[in-house]
């Protein structure tokens, strides 16, 4: 993931922990690709005092994530849903062919069983 994207990110989590005139300045930064001069001149501030309210904040929103994880058990999540995803569309042909004819059921059984396992993997963070 991008620097820009990543921090896009944690704004979109954590940008309410900012002050408004962070906020407004990560906004400006991230979300609408403003340069610093540009953001300056909106603000009537210094180029200088654009980059500190943006470092500033970029270690805020770091810390908070170092802490609550939020982005990082997200993407975990995101990785065990396609996983159960996966299992499930591995079940669905089996299943149809059961309709027809005769099927192995302990395949059917372990896949379950795995999806099972994953469901509680994610409730279980």
């Amino acid at each position: 993931m991008s620097k820009d994207i990543y921090y896009s990110t944690l704004l979109d989590v954590y940008g309410k922990t900012l002050n408004k005139r962070q906020l407004d300045v990560m906004t400006g930064y991230y979300n609408e690709d403003l340069s610093l001069s540009e953001i300056a001149d909106n603000m009537q501030i210094s180029k200088q005092g654009v980059r500190d309210i943006i470092k500033r904040a970029e270690t805020h929103l770091m810390q908070l994530e170092m802490q609550l994880l939020f982005i990082e058990k997200t993407r975990s999540r995101e990785k065990i849903l396609i996983d159960i995803v996966k299992n499930l569309e591995e079940i669905s042909s089996p299943v149809q062919e059961m309709e027809q004819q005769s099927v192995n059921h302990s395949n059917i059984k372990k896949q379950i069983d795995r999806i099972r396992e994953l469901v509680i993997k994610i409730l279980d963070e």
